[in-house]
């Protein structure tokens, strides 16, 4: 072959290599925007700025129309601590979820129809006591035990929406545990 024939070739290579390099480029950079741009809605949304806890929360499929479902997170975690959620258990997530303003058929509304029928992964606490610790050093205390009261008081609700026989032994102690971790968060 001729050193002509060579020298096309090498330039067909190296054509066909930077035309790679420049699409992997383009779409680290597309990815990057995107997640910035997911960041900035889930900020705004939820008032957190650290990047860990946005990135976090993220992960676990949250975003700025989606976030108003975290607050949800401990009703969820008592509902499944023994391992199934009760009707009223159920009952009692719906109505918090509709004075937390969620509407049906929104994305909110249709993550956590996904946590009442199988159990988030544990990512999903971490991730809200990440956005708790975030959210109550930006409060102050006052904020904080106001937060604290609210959904504490709120988790202790579904627990006790199961019931007991005539009131008795109406939070079992797989709730009252995971009522424990959730008022740890908060310490």
């Amino acid at each position: 072959m001729s050193e002509g024939v060579f020298d096309e070739r090498k330039q067909a290579l190296e054509d066909l290599f930077f035309k790679n390099q420049d699409k992997a480029l383009k779409e680290r950079y597309r990815a990057a925007k995107e997640i910035a741009a997911q960041k900035d809605a889930l900020a705004q949304a939820s008032g957190i700025q650290d990047d860990a806890v946005l990135t976090h929360l993220i992960e676990v499929g949250l975003d700025g129309q989606t976030v108003a479902a975290l607050t949800l997170v401990p009703l969820i975690e008592v509902a499944w601590a023994d391992q199934a959620i009760e009707r009223r258990e159920r009952q009692a997530i719906l109505e918090a979820a509709q004075e937390a303003g969620i509407k049906q058929g929104s994305p909110s509304a249709d993550l956590l129809d996904g946590w009442l029928e199988h159990r988030p992964g544990h990512e999903l606490l971490d991730a809200w006591k990440e956005y708790v610790r975030e959210l109550t050093s930006q409060l102050g205390a006052d904020g904080a035990a106001a937060l604290r009261a609210e959904v504490l008081g709120k988790a202790r609700q579904v627990a006790e929406a199961a019931g007991g026989m005539l009131g008795i032994g109406r939070v079992n102690q797989q709730e009252e545990e995971m009522l424990a971790e959730l008022a740890r968060t908060f310490e």
